[in-house]
Parts: structure tokens; sequence; C-alpha cells
């Protein structure tokens, strides 16, 4: 798979699947996290999803860290981190697999 255009349909299709969810709030550490989890050679579907939660969760606590208390709590946020990660990674896996007019709304991406 060329990266290139899937990562592209990534970072435009996140915020937008993610604002209506309880994971909105961390929608840039989910994209961010899918992208460097989908980079990792031969990592099975279940460690890139293990790796992608921890880096949003990382990102969380750095967040919390920065301003000085829990804003969100990482433990609590768990499961909307792993269905924000699986939908979004499903929706853009079916983008990129088909060749539909949508493709116009994303600036014409190509594989």
């Amino acid at each position: 798979m060329k990266f290139g255009a899937w990562f592209t349909i990534l970072k435009r299709v996140a915020p937008v699947v993610l604002a209506l969810t309880p994971a909105a709030p961390l929608a840039p550490f989910i994209a961010v996290a899918i992208q460097a989890a989908e980079q990792i050679p031969g990592a099975s579907g279940p460690t890139k999803l293990a790796i992608a939660r921890e880096i949003v969760k990382i990102g969380v606590n750095a967040t919390n860290a920065q301003i000085g208390y829990a804003k969100v709590d990482p433990a609590l946020v768990d499961e909307a981190i792993e269905n924000g990660i699986n939908t979004v990674v499903a929706i853009v896996n079916a983008k990129h697999a088909s060749n539909v007019a949508f493709d116009a709304h994303l600036g014409g991406v190509e594989d």
C-alpha cells in the first residue's frame, strides 16, 4: 500500500469523523497516532491499535502536564480512544479502496 494518499485521506477525514464523538478533543492525537502506528512494518492490527492508544495517552498526559491539571483522564477515555481509532481507520480504508466522487472534496487524492 502506498501511504501517501492514505495519510492524506487520514489527515482530512479524522477531524471530521471524530468531531461528533466523545473522542473529538483527542482528534489531533488520534490522527498522529494512527499515522505512526501504520508505519510499523509487519505489525498486526491489534498491535497497531495498542501502540496508537498509547501514543494518544502520551499526548493527553503531555497536555495535562502543560496546563497543570488533569483536564482529561486517559484511563477514563480509553474506550473513546479505541473506538475513535477504529472508526477513523475503517473510514479511511473504505475511502482509500474506492474510486468515488468524494475525491473531489479531498482535493483529488490519488494513490
